[in-house]
């Protein structure tokens, strides 16, 4: 009766490992990579990136088009930290230049942001979230409400949704795959 509880000990220990490492090295994903973005109304593509200068902060950057003489894009610098065994907090402080039909000069519009993102992970490759911040533009400040889940298929791409609730680019969808590189 000893070794049967010796041997089912062990194999509990062993699915319970299983499952609880990925969770414990889940905050620990890569800064480094580079992202492809396909952003929906209006159409256009995008690319954006991260490149870590310190253990729990990054340098991130993003440009999007829709072809048509427009662009929005962005720099600045992020931080991470895990909250929890299985979540994240992240922010971003972003300069913006954002040209458009609704906008005038060589530069368009620019502005600046700061963000604070929360992800946990609902399974080990699973990251679901929400962003909330505010971009100080000119006329007047606008808020940020994101929601995202990604998909971290293998260590080589992961897949991902966000949805724009508010902001200048609220009610748009953006998909992603994301390449670690470095």
């Amino acid at each position: 009766m000893h070794s049967h509880f010796k041997h089912f000990s062990i194999k509990i220990a062993t699915v319970l490992s299983l499952i609880a490492t990925p969770f414990a090295h889940a905050n620990n994903f890569s800064y480094s990579y580079v992202e492809v973005q396909v952003v929906t109304d209006p159409g256009g593509i995008g690319v954006a990136g991260s490149l870590p200068v310190h253990q729990h902060a990054h340098v991130v950057y993003e440009a999007q088009t829709g072809f048509s003489s427009d662009w929005h894009a962005a720099a600045g610098l992020g931080f991470s930290a895990p909250i929890a065994d299985r979540a994240d907090v992240r922010g971003y402080l972003k300069a913006h230049s954002l040209k458009n039909d609704e906008t005038s000069g060589k530069w368009g519009e620019t502005f600046s942001e700061f963000s604070l993102e929360f992800s946990v992970w609902a399974n080990p490759i699973s990251e679901v979230g929400a962003a909330l911040g505010t971009y100080f533009m000119d006329e007047e400040d606008v808020d940020k409400f994101q929601l995202f889940y990604r998909y971290h298929a293998t260590d080589q791409i992961s897949i991902g949704v966000t949805l724009n609730l508010s902001g200048y680019d609220d009610n748009q969808l953006l998909l992603s795959a994301r390449y670690p590189f470095g």
